[in-house]
């Protein structure tokens, strides 16, 4: 176990104990952007059940954080999608903080994390309910406390990559940040409501029947619905039937409300999400990201140079 896992397993052991639960087995599952704990334990009840364990990284504020825990009770108070269900602690809090870092837990989404497997039906489904969830944004009056990004600008809240790139890959990212901000400010202006953000095939479940749960609310944000699905195109884009499972999205979707996104705005929003992605991988904490980001830089800079030459 290496001293990072170590801390993590501190932290977690530490913010369990403020849980309305006994806990049986604790798993570090995911290291990535945030650390995710798998926990087994009974309930108050007795009954033994399956949780997980978000430990934020430091930088999100419990402010930050309880903005996003307040649209998932939303969320699975006032529709029928599929999501996380928060666990409050003892004295009712949404979170407990450990070592400076928000620690929320949750029950576990029952399902399977589908990637080469996706096929246009549960897609579809996907669809639909990103549809649903654009729906309740659009209604729900977050509290007046709110705190959440607004997604317009390209780095989305982590600092400029430019200064620490090339001249020549500083040069064409800087050009695609003028060209991008009047799109992404008019978006904004146009219809802007809490969104995902996130939602691709590493967090969203696939149970029997196509019954979509969603996982993973730490970047949703306030922004336009054409954002969020441009995000989830985005993680289908290398799947060698993306063109078919867009096309199922947009169908599901449909079922649902209209269609936020044309082509042209799609293609562009790629860009944008692959710009923020190098900016928040490059200046992220974990070591093993700033890795990734460095390995990745060459394939952001030729999407943000392809974007550039086709006008």
């Amino acid at each position: 176990m290496t001293t990072r896992h170590r801390l993590f397993r501190r932290i977690a052991s530490e913010a369990l104990s403020h849980f309305p639960i006994e806990v049986t087995r604790l798993r570090l599952l995911h290291d990535g952007y945030n650390v995710t704990c798998e926990v087994r334990g009974r309930d108050q009840g007795g009954a033994v059940r399956r949780f997980a364990l978000r430990v934020s990284r430091p930088e999100l504020t419990a402010h930050r954080v309880a903005s996003e825990v307040a649209w998932c009770e939303a969320l699975a108070r006032d529709t029928d999608v599929r999501v996380l269900r928060i666990v409050r602690t003892r004295a009712d809090a949404p979170m407990v903080e450990v070592e400076g870092r928000c620690c929320v837990l949750s029950t576990w989404v029952a399902g399977a994390q589908r990637h080469k497997s996706l096929s246009p039906a549960m897609i579809e489904a996907v669809g639909a309910v990103s549809a649903r969830m654009h729906q309740h944004g659009q209604q729900w009056q977050p509290p007046t406390d709110f705190d959440r990004p607004v997604f317009d600008t390209v780095w989305l809240g982590s600092p400029s990559p430019l200064p620490a790139l090339a001249d020549d890959i500083a040069l064409s990212f800087a050009e695609a940040e003028q060209r991008l901000l009047p799109l992404l400010r008019r978006l904004v202006a146009e219809r802007c409501h809490i969104v995902h953000a996130d939602l691709h095939q590493w967090n969203y479940r696939i149970a029997k029947g196509h019954d979509v749960g969603v996982i993973d609310f730490d970047d949703c944000a306030l922004a336009s619905p054409t954002q969020d699905v441009a995000i989830s195109f985005y993680y289908l884009r290398r799947h060698p039937g993306h063109r078919a499972l867009w096309d199922a999205f947009r169908r599901g979707y449909e079922r649902v409300a209209p269609w936020p996104l044309d082509d042209p705005t799609r293609d562009a929003l790629l860009v944008w999400r692959a710009m923020g992605l190098c900016a928040s991988v490059m200046t992220h904490e974990n070591p093993r990201l700033r890795a990734l980001g460095a390995k990745l830089l060459p394939t952001y800079t030729q999407q943000v140079r392809d974007w550039l030459a086709c006008g």
